[in-house]
C-alpha cells in the first residue's frame, strides 16, 4: 500500500513538473506569436497611414527576399520601393493582412500570410488589386523585437 501511494505521488509530482514546463513553453510561444502579429499589424497601419519614417523597421538590414520570378530583394531595395509608394502623390496604396499561421521556435518565427493590396487614384478609383501569398521568417533581435530577415512571396491565383 505504501509503495503504491509513493508511486502515485511520484506520478502526480512528475505530471505537475512536466505540465508546468510544457505550459511555460506554450506561454512563451504564444507571447512571441502575439509580438510577431503585432509587428506585422503595426507595419500595415504605418504603411496605410503613409508613415514613411519607420516603414523599414520591420526588416533586418541583412534581409533577403524573393517575389515571384523577380530578382532578389535587399533591405535597401525594399525600403526604396516602400518609401516611393508612400510618397507617390497620384496613387494611394492600402494593404490588408491575413495571417494563416505563425510558428515560433526559440528566436525564429515563421509566418504564412496573405497580403491584399488595393491601389487607388486621386479620385478613389481602384486602379489595381493584388493578392500575394507569402512566408516571412522573423528573427528575434538583441533588443527583443521581431524583424523579418527572409521572405518569399508570390501572386495568389488570379490576383
Amino acid at each position: 500500500m505504501r509503495a503504491r501511494l509513493y508511486f502515485l505521488n511520484t506520478v502526480f509530482v512528475l505530471a505537475l513538473v512536466f505540465g508546468t514546463v510544457f505550459n511555460v513553453g506554450s506561454v512563451r510561444a504564444d507571447g512571441a506569436e502575439n509580438e510577431i502579429e503585432a509587428a506585422l499589424r503595426k507595419w500595415m497601419d504605418d504603411f496605410n497611414g503613409k508613415d514613411a519614417d519607420g516603414i523599414c523597421d520591420l526588416f533586418t538590414p541583412d534581409l533577403i527576399a524573393n517575389y515571384g520570378d523577380f530578382p532578389q530583394i535587399s533591405y535597401e531595395s525594399i525600403c526604396k520601393q516602400l518609401k516611393s509608394s508612400l510618397t507617390n502623390p497620384d496613387l494611394n496604396f492600402h494593404y490588408d493582412l491575413g495571417i494563416t499561421e505563425i510558428i515560433v521556435s526559440g528566436d525564429t518565427g515563421v509566418v504564412r500570410l496573405i497580403w491584399d493590396l488595393t491601389v487607388t487614384d486621386g479620385d478613389g478609383k481602384v486602379v489595381e488589386r493584388t493578392k500575394d501569398r507569402g512566408m516571412d521568417i522573423f528573427r528575434r533581435q538583441p533588443d527583443g523585437t521581431w524583424r523579418i530577415s527572409r521572405y518569399i512571396a508570390y501572386p495568389a491565383g488570379g490576383g
